[in-house]
């Protein structure tokens, strides 16, 4: 298979490869594009600078922001003098454009099983100043909306790294189950079940997959940002990168609707980010409690099911929905719906490339077969 033919799926379905170049451009904050400055987040081991410049404020006003080092040892509070950040939702009409930066129409959501959902427009604009990227092959209509299903969860895990960018909340942070923290939900290494329940493993022990983590993960945000986790994610992920097409308007876990256009602005993000720091998606890249095993969805048991923080990292697992052409540093997600983002950020010579696919028939059989040639040929895609 090669990435130019129409990848053997007969159902809808779109998908684009992405590359990149390195961001230059500052961070921005979770609104209207105030500047994150240089407010430093140490590794798991280091420890807390102070900022040296004031810090975009969460949009309620000047406050006191705690810094915080990705381990989450306190820092020093800074005081934030800057005027507060307006969400500038409803205040104007912007236009979605397309991949190739053409303007681009409001499509229906298009459902498995062939229904359609009307589409939803928001006035977004990107605010925050993204890395350079270049489509290089794209096939079907990439600003149809799809449902996402477990994709979504790429985009709930960075509005939480967002809130820790923000000294919002830590990693470690209690939530959850008992000794469970934002860092076990974020790697479904909580130990609680797939769906609402008790645990069935102590927290650090196994890797379960868990939807039913990611809601609790959501609803403990919003009690650290004080407005609703939907609400959230609009202003820090959405609205600053511009992805006009896209709604998580429920469940943290599988709620999303998106485009290719939109996720091909968020596999950027992913690759080389403005809304996080450098070393806050070094760690997001990073295994979370290495050597858990456990059940990669679609894929069975792995000995070593890997995971950051909420991303799924490729690392040397078979049978995986990526190709073995792949490095082991490759991480992002799929989704139940047939979806899927990947990122590998030491291919293009370390600019890094990234795969949408998103289509119109849940993941099966057909995705098992056809989707590791598929990326390899997404991988290996020269224009």
């Amino acid at each position: 298979m090669t990435a130019s033919s129409q990848s053997g799926f007969d159902f809808p379905h779109a998908f684009a490869v992405v590359t990149s170049e390195r961001a230059t451009t500052p961070r921005t904050g979770p609104s209207s594009g105030c500047a994150v400055g240089t407010q430093p987040l140490g590794t798991q081991s280091g420890s807390a600078q102070p900022a040296t410049q004031p810090a975009c404020t969460h949009p309620r006003g000047s406050q006191l922001i705690s810094t915080r080092s990705i381990s989450g040892q306190p820092g020093s509070a800074q005081p934030v003098t800057q005027p507060a950040c307006t969400h500038p939702r409803g205040s104007q009409l912007i236009s979605t454009r397309s991949i190739s930066g053409q303007p681009g129409s409001t499509q229906p959501v298009t459902q498995p099983g062939g229904t359609s959902t009307p589409p939803t427009r928001h006035p977004r604009a990107a605010t925050g100043a993204s890395s350079s990227y270049r489509i290089l092959h794209t096939v079907g209509d990439n600003d149809a909306r799809f449902p996402l299903a477990s994709v979504t969860k790429l985009l709930s895990a960075w509005a939480v790294l967002t809130a820790v960018e923000h000294g919002l909340l830590t990693l470690d942070d209690a939530a959850g189950p008992p000794n469970s923290t934002v860092r076990h939900l974020l790697a479904h290494a909580s130990g609680l079940p797939a769906e609402r329940g008790e645990p069935i493993a102590p927290p650090g022990q196994r890797r379960i997959y868990s939807n039913y983590g990611f809601e609790l993960l959501g609803d403990y945000t919003a009690t650290r940002v004080g407005e609703s986790f939907q609400e959230w994610i609009e202003e820090s992920v959405l609205l600053p990168l511009g992805m006009a097409d896209t709604d998580v308007d429920g469940s943290p876990a599988h709620s999303g609707i998106s485009t290719v256009s939109d996720l091909a602005l968020f596999a950027v993000e992913l690759l080389h980010p403005t809304l996080i720091s450098p070393e806050l998606l070094a760690a997001a890249a990073t295994v979370q409690f290495p050597g858990l095993a456990g059940i990669l969805p679609g894929y069975g048991r792995q000995q070593s099911n890997d995971w950051g923080l909420g991303v799924e990292i490729r690392d040397h697992k078979q049978p995986h929905w990526t190709g073995d052409s792949f490095s082991p540093r490759t991480f992002g997600h799929f989704g139940q719906s047939g979806s899927f983002l990947w990122v590998d950020p030491i291919a293009d010579d370390g600019a890094g490339r990234a795969g949408i696919f998103l289509g119109a028939e849940r993941f099966g059989a057909a995705h098992v077969a056809g989707w590791p040639a598929l990326t390899n040929a997404m991988r290996a895609w020269q224009p």
